[in-house]
């Protein structure tokens, strides 16, 4: 597994998704969009790499689903209107979900460690 290029900074991820989803933005599309983008570029390999750390199957596949989704919206290209904007927000929204829910990498393998240490 690669390191991480870049820390997942979550504060400000919440703070984008929340500018599009709960309150009016001064922030034009195509900036809004961009710094959804790349939080989306940053979270995806995050959450794929470490799905099968989540608790039970039903959470592995709501996992895979959001991937899927996001891999999609991706591909197809996102547009700077209202709708495409909405829709990566919401996506950057469920893999910053997701991430929080692994919690972060250096404590899920110090939890490994403490495990194979108590063995």
């Amino acid at each position: 597994m690669s390191a991480p290029t870049a820390q997942v900074d979550s504060e400000a991820i919440r703070q984008s998704y929340d500018a599009v989803l709960w309150a009016p933005s001064d922030v034009s599309g195509e900036q809004i969009r961009d710094l959804l983008l790349a939080h989306v570029q940053l979270l995806g390999p995050e959450v794929s790499a470490r799905k099968s750390a989540l608790g039970d199957e039903h959470q592995q596949c709501t996992a895979q689903l959001v991937l899927t989704h996001t891999h999609q919206m991706l591909e197809r290209g996102v547009d700077t209107t209202a709708r495409d904007v909405w829709d990566l927000a919401v996506q950057c929204r469920a893999l910053h979900t997701l991430y929080l829910q692994l919690g972060p990498l250096d404590e899920q393998t110090a939890g490994d460690d403490r495990a194979a240490d108590a063995s």
